[in-house]
C-alpha cells in the first residue's frame, strides 16, 4: 500500500472500525457515537450514546461524564475521539471505568496533537493522569 492510501485510510477513521472489529465484545458503549459512525464494526449489542440527537439518533442522550447505567454493565466500552471534546477528561475515563465490567476492554483515541492540520486542544495531562490509574489486564 503505498503512502498516500495509507493517509486516505487513516483520514476516513478505517483504523478505528478495525480496533472496534477486533476487540469490542459483548454488551458495547460508543461513548459519543455522533451518528453511530462504527455501529456496524462493533461485535455484539451496541448502544450508542451521545449527549445530543444527530441525523441517527442515539439510544441513549446523555452527558458522558455522568452516565445513567448501574456499574459493572458493559463489556467494552468505546471513546472515539471524544476526550478532548469533554471539559473534564478524568471524570469521562472514571465513568467509564465504573460502568465497565472487571475484566471489560475500554477503547480510547485521541486526534494526533502533532498532526498538520490538528486542532486538538486539551487538557493532555488530565487525560493521561485519569488513563494512568485504570489497573490494565
Amino acid at each position: 500500500m503505498n503512502w498516500m492510501t495509507r493517509l486516505v485510510r487513516i483520514k476516513r477513521g478505517e483504523w478505528k472500525a478495525e480496533l472496534c472489529r477486533r476487540y469490542a465484545r459483548g454488551l458495547c458503549l460508543d461513548l459519543g457515537s455522533y451518528n453511530r459512525l462504527y455501529e456496524n464494526d462493533f461485535i455484539g449489542e451496541y448502544v450508542a450514546l451521545d449527549v445530543k440527537r444527530w441525523q441517527k439518533a442515539p439510544d441513549v442522550i446523555a452527558d458522558a461524564l455522568h452516565l445513567p447505567f448501574k456499574s459493572n454493565v458493559f463489556d467494552t466500552i468505546a471513546a472515539l475521539d471524544l476526550l478532548e471534546h469533554v471539559s473534564n477528561p478524568s471524570l469521562l475515563v472514571m465513568e467509564a471505568y465504573r460502568v465497565l465490567k472487571q475484566k471489560g476492554i475500554l477503547l480510547v483515541t485521541t486526534p494526533n496533537a502533532f498532526s498538520p492540520g490538528s486542532w486538538w486542544d486539551f487538557h493532555t495531562q488530565m487525560a493521561l493522569n485519569a488513563l494512568a490509574n485504570i489497573e490494565y489486564v
